[in-house]
Protein backbone atom coordinates (compact mmCIF):
# COMPACT_ATOMS: atom_id res chain seq x y z
CA UNK A 1 0.00 0.00 0.00
CA UNK A 2 1.55 3.35 -1.00
CA UNK A 3 1.95 5.99 1.67
CA UNK A 4 0.39 9.41 1.33
CA UNK A 5 3.01 12.10 1.75
CA UNK A 6 2.31 15.11 3.95
CA UNK A 7 4.12 18.39 3.33
CA UNK A 8 4.10 21.47 5.54
CA UNK A 9 4.91 24.11 2.95
CA UNK A 10 3.44 24.96 -0.43
CA UNK A 11 6.91 25.00 -2.01
CA UNK A 12 7.43 21.38 -0.88
CA UNK A 13 4.16 20.41 -2.55
CA UNK A 14 5.26 22.14 -5.76
CA UNK A 15 8.70 20.53 -5.60
CA UNK A 16 7.24 17.09 -4.99
CA UNK A 17 4.89 17.44 -7.94
CA UNK A 18 7.75 18.61 -10.15
CA UNK A 19 9.66 15.46 -9.16
CA UNK A 20 6.71 13.22 -10.00
CA UNK A 21 5.25 12.56 -6.55
CA UNK A 22 1.54 11.89 -6.80
CA UNK A 23 -0.17 11.31 -3.47
CA UNK A 24 0.72 14.37 -1.41
CA UNK A 25 -1.29 16.48 0.99
CA UNK A 26 -0.41 20.02 2.02
CA UNK A 27 -1.09 20.71 5.71
CA UNK A 28 -0.53 24.40 6.45
CA UNK A 29 1.30 25.52 9.52
CA UNK A 30 -1.06 25.87 12.47
CA UNK A 31 0.72 28.81 14.08
CA UNK A 32 -1.19 32.07 14.34
CA UNK A 33 1.25 34.51 12.71
CA UNK A 34 -0.85 37.45 13.89
CA UNK A 35 0.02 36.48 17.45
CA UNK A 36 3.44 34.82 17.18
CA UNK A 37 5.38 37.47 15.35
CA UNK A 38 8.31 39.76 15.77
CA UNK A 39 7.01 43.07 17.12
CA UNK A 40 10.37 44.68 17.88
CA UNK A 41 14.03 43.80 17.84
CA UNK A 42 15.83 43.42 21.12
CA UNK A 43 18.19 46.33 21.65
CA UNK A 44 19.39 45.31 25.08
CA UNK A 45 22.25 43.10 26.13
CA UNK A 46 22.32 39.74 24.35
CA UNK A 47 19.39 37.79 25.75
CA UNK A 48 18.29 34.21 25.20
CA UNK A 49 14.89 32.88 26.17
CA UNK A 50 13.39 29.46 25.72
CA UNK A 51 11.16 26.90 27.30
CA UNK A 52 12.73 24.80 30.03
CA UNK A 53 11.31 21.36 30.69
CA UNK A 54 11.83 18.34 32.91
CA UNK A 55 10.94 16.11 29.92
CA UNK A 56 14.13 14.34 28.81
CA UNK A 57 13.72 14.48 25.03
CA UNK A 58 13.41 18.28 25.14
CA UNK A 59 17.10 18.33 26.14
CA UNK A 60 16.80 21.47 28.25
CA UNK A 61 19.91 20.48 30.21
CA UNK A 62 21.90 20.39 26.95
CA UNK A 63 20.63 23.85 26.06
CA UNK A 64 21.61 25.13 29.49
CA UNK A 65 25.09 23.64 29.10
CA UNK A 66 25.47 25.48 25.77
CA UNK A 67 24.32 28.73 27.38
CA UNK A 68 26.80 28.28 30.22
CA UNK A 69 29.60 27.93 27.64
CA UNK A 70 28.36 31.08 25.91
CA UNK A 71 28.23 32.91 29.24
CA UNK A 72 31.89 32.05 29.89
CA UNK A 73 32.80 33.85 26.64
CA UNK A 74 30.18 36.60 26.87
CA UNK A 75 29.70 37.57 30.53
CA UNK A 76 26.88 40.01 29.72
CA UNK A 77 24.68 37.23 28.32
CA UNK A 78 21.25 37.25 29.96
CA UNK A 79 19.14 34.08 29.95
CA UNK A 80 15.42 33.87 30.67
CA UNK A 81 13.89 30.41 30.82
CA UNK A 82 10.24 29.58 31.34
CA UNK A 83 8.23 26.46 31.96
CA UNK A 84 4.93 25.20 33.26
CA UNK A 85 6.29 23.74 36.49
CA UNK A 86 8.65 24.69 39.29
CA UNK A 87 12.21 25.84 38.60
CA UNK A 88 14.38 22.75 37.99
CA UNK A 89 17.25 22.36 40.45
CA UNK A 90 19.72 22.12 37.55
CA UNK A 91 18.98 25.65 36.29
CA UNK A 92 21.93 27.85 37.37
CA UNK A 93 21.12 30.70 39.75
CA UNK A 94 22.28 33.36 37.28
CA UNK A 95 19.55 32.34 34.83
CA UNK A 96 16.09 33.86 35.30
CA UNK A 97 13.24 31.34 35.46
CA UNK A 98 9.58 32.24 35.02
CA UNK A 99 7.00 29.67 36.04
CA UNK A 100 3.94 29.43 33.81
CA UNK A 101 3.99 32.92 32.28
CA UNK A 102 0.89 33.93 30.29
CA UNK A 103 1.10 33.50 26.51
CA UNK A 104 1.04 37.25 25.90
CA UNK A 105 4.13 37.66 28.11
CA UNK A 106 5.92 34.79 26.34
CA UNK A 107 5.35 36.41 22.95
CA UNK A 108 5.65 40.11 23.80
CA UNK A 109 8.38 40.12 26.45
CA UNK A 110 10.30 36.85 26.31
CA UNK A 111 10.48 35.98 22.61
CA UNK A 112 10.45 39.57 21.37
CA UNK A 113 12.89 40.62 24.07
CA UNK A 114 15.44 38.05 22.96
CA UNK A 115 18.16 38.20 20.38
CA UNK A 116 19.10 34.51 20.65
CA UNK A 117 16.72 31.57 20.38
CA UNK A 118 17.79 28.11 21.42
CA UNK A 119 15.79 24.94 20.86
CA UNK A 120 17.73 21.81 21.84
CA UNK A 121 14.81 19.34 21.60
CA UNK A 122 15.81 15.92 20.33
CA UNK A 123 12.41 14.89 19.04
CA UNK A 124 10.53 18.02 18.06
CA UNK A 125 12.29 18.65 14.80
CA UNK A 126 9.55 20.83 13.33
CA UNK A 127 8.18 22.25 16.56
CA UNK A 128 8.49 25.98 17.01
CA UNK A 129 12.19 26.46 16.47
CA UNK A 130 12.13 28.01 13.02
CA UNK A 131 9.01 29.98 13.73
CA UNK A 132 10.24 31.79 16.80
CA UNK A 133 11.51 35.32 16.36
CA UNK A 134 14.57 35.40 14.13
CA UNK A 135 17.40 33.09 15.03
CA UNK A 136 19.74 36.04 14.79
CA UNK A 137 22.83 36.32 16.89
CA UNK A 138 23.11 39.58 18.78
CA UNK A 139 25.79 41.88 17.35
CA UNK A 140 27.77 41.58 20.59
CA UNK A 141 28.01 37.80 20.10
CA UNK A 142 28.98 37.73 16.44
CA UNK A 143 32.48 36.46 15.74
CA UNK A 144 34.91 39.21 14.83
Amino acid sequence: MPLRKIVIAQWLLDLGRSLGARSMTYVPNGIDHNRYRLTHRSKTTATSSDECSHVGFKRSQDGIAALQLAKSQFPDLRVVLFGNSYRPSWVPEWMIYEQDPPQDRIVDKLYNGSSIMLSPSQAEVFRFRRRKPPLAVAPSLRPT
